[in-house]
């Protein structure tokens, strides 16, 4: 039993330094993309690029920004701009600015890529990164509401012929002249 716990810890401490094999690859498009989309396009992206740094495409994610500080140096994290960002002490220079730091899992999951030599595996480095993500299913809009529903948006179609009413997890449309429910428009998100 004494050699039991006394090797345990080699063992952990060989499984935690084991080099990684071809299946524990980071993907771009799959683990990179949905982090920078999510955490940092709304500040680095096409219609606001705080710093002089974009990220919605792969392109411009390897662009310097501001700093002239490379972005990524692949196979070099700590040389990596991006990620010193992310992992900073630092919080008036860690990025989301003005947000909670990345959980430690998806800072992890941009240090392998960068040192397994920031790949790309996307369709085309000039396409947004949106466009190649996977589609987020919701959940179905309920058959009917038991209940009167807030509203939390509304709006009229360019001629005025058909109103738009957020639902949950839907758009409904409407015939305004008369209340009837033309169509309902489901997989959207809870808000809309």
């Amino acid at each position: 039993m004494l050699t039991l716990r006394l090797a345990f810890p080699f063992a952990l401490l060989a499984l935690l330094t084991a080099p990684l094999h071809a299946d524990d690859a980071v993907s771009f498009k799959k683990d990179i993309a949905p982090i920078l989309v999510q955490n940092c396009q709304a500040c680095h992206g096409a219609k606001e690029a705080k710093s002089k740094f974009r990220v919605d495409t792969f392109e411009f994610v390897m662009k310097p920004g501001f700093s002239d500080e490379p972005s990524i140096t692949p196979g070099k994290p700590d040389a990596s701009e991006l990620y010193r960002l992310l992992v900073t002490k630092d919080e008036d220079e860690r990025m989301p600015m003005k947000a909670d730091a990345l959980p430690a899992a998806q800072s992890l999951l941009v240090k392998k890529w960068i040192e397994q030599g920031a790949k790309f595996d996307g369709p085309d480095a000039k396409a947004a990164l949106v466009d190649y993500l996977p589609r987020i299913e919701h959940p179905a809009a309920p058959a009917t509401y038991a209940r009167p529903l807030p509203v939390t948006a509304i709006a009229f179609s360019p001629d005025g012929k058909t109103l738009a009413v957020s639902g949950y997890h839907e758009v409904l449309l409407f015939n305004p002249e008369n209340g009837e429910l033309i169509r309902r428009i489901g997989n959207v998100a809870q808000r809309t």
